[in-house]
């Protein structure tokens, strides 16, 4: 019933476009968010098979970076503040909600959470410059900031790999530092005979610019063909 009340709710609202995924209890949940994305979770405190704060924090663990509203029932307003403490965006009373104040309570949750994430990003960014400008003080030797470098970096965006390349003027280069998960094999010392780097990606990369692609193969990836047979080879 509340369920389909939320959803009368937002078929009101004609300014923006929803669209609604409706799960009967956590389990069910858990699963759908193992494979599924949402901009924002309503999550009933009160399921059949979970109760209570236990149900925040399993769905916050699985997906940390969605925002959560907690519904609960007009009893329950003592749980649904301890919900926010423990990190849910906002709450709703269940039977006092209107169309705009569900829409207004989304988007904040989803602007606050944003900001949340920016400012955690932005920490982890500043803690991540400080390490390696500590190693360069600790050292003057390149190899060792370098690979100093690649293995913080590394760390900081959970990837399986990162790397420096020395690219030359034809776009041919070489990997100088590397720092890889021990399942994935090293392309250290790695030449590349074949022009990878295009001289207008070379140009950019100058001026400070980043390339994040992804998907290797889609179209706009716009991957030189060396390039791409490349990075397939080594399972990127």
């Amino acid at each position: 019933g509340d369920a389909r009340l939320l959803q009368e709710h937002l078929s009101e609202v004609t300014s923006v476009q929803f669209e609604l995924t409706w799960v009967e209890g956590l389990d069910k949940a858990l699963l759908w968010l193992e494979t599924e994305n949402c901009n924002v979770v309503l999550l009933d405190l009160s399921l059949p098979d979970s109760q209570g704060l236990e149900t925040l924090v399993k769905i916050k663990s699985l997906a940390p970076t969605i925002p959560i509203i907690v519904l609960t029932g007009l009893d329950d307003e003592t749980l649904a503040i301890s919900a926010v403490q423990e990190g849910a965006q906002d709450y709703l009373v269940k039977g006092q909600v209107s169309d705009n104040m569900l829409v207004r309570s989304m988007r904040y949750a989803i602007e606050r959470k944003q900001a949340e994430q920016a400012l955690k990003r932005q920490i982890e960014r500043e803690r991540l410059v400080t390490a390696i400008a500590l190693r360069v003080r600790q050292s003057l030797d390149l190899d060792e900031i370098l690979n100093t470098t690649v293995a913080e970096v590394r760390q900081f965006l959970q990837s399986d790999r990162v790397l420096i390349f020395r690219v030359w003027a034809n776009g041919t280069g070489k990997t100088i530092t590397e720092s890889v998960l021990p399942e994935w094999p090293s392309i250290l010392g790695m030449t590349f005979p074949e022009e990878v780097f295009p001289q207008e990606y070379q140009e950019l990369y100058r001026q400070g610019r980043i390339r994040a692609i992804s998907d290797v193969i889609a179209k706009d990836a716009e991957l030189t063909p060396c390039l791409l047979e490349f990075v397939e080879q080594w399972g990127v």
